[in-house]
């Protein structure tokens, strides 16, 4: 901790995993981790403003990294909330599809929604999630957020749209003992 008062955060290379590094050293100093966050923010506008589609995905990227520090790190969730809109969510069509990629859409909207739901802003996490489900009708990743947006509406006293999500969770998937809850 002591090390992380002196040093301050270098500029990010470029990428998600040295800024998740960054974080890492930085260690506990809210104050450190939220100069660093903004520091990254400036590398992301930049890489997201580049012509190689390579270079756009790690800006999304390093805005992942920057809005899961924010949210879990530094517990400032309009900070985290204020990333998720301007870069993650608007940049997610970016990503591949397939949720074999590290860098994929599911990872990002479920990120989103995980932030959402850490804010207590339970009808974004029924708006991501809903819209998740409308493209994405089947699988794990569909399962789960169903059983995030059905936890948000109970949130919101509406156990009947709860138990209708609930009840759209394949028998068959890992979720399914979302169902009894």
């Amino acid at each position: 901790a002591y090390y992380s008062i002196l040093v301050p955060a270098a500029p990010s290379q470029g990428d998600e995993w040295s800024s998740r590094n960054q974080y890492r050293i930085i260690g506990a100093n809210k104050n450190a981790l939220t100069l660093a966050v903004k520091q990254h923010l400036i590398v992301a506008d930049r890489l997201l403003r580049s012509r190689l589609p390579e270079e756009r995905i790690k800006g999304v990227g390093v805005a992942l990294a920057a809005a899961v520090c924010a949210s879990e790190r530094i517990e400032d969730h309009a900070l985290a909330i204020n990333i998720t809109e301007r870069y993650l969510l608007p940049n997610r069509k970016l990503a591949p599809e397939s949720s074999w990629e590290y860098m994929s859409r599911d990872r990002i909207t479920t990120t989103a929604i995980n932030i959402y739901e850490r804010a207590g802003k339970s009808a974004k996490v029924i708006e991501v999630g809903k819209t998740w489900i409308e493209a994405n009708p089947e699988g794990a990743t569909t399962d789960a957020i169903r059983a995030k947006v059905a936890r948000a509406y109970i949130k919101l006293g509406q156990k009947s749209e709860a138990i209708r999500e609930l009840k759209k969770i394949s028998d068959t998937s890992n979720m399914s003992g979302a169902k009894l809850w």
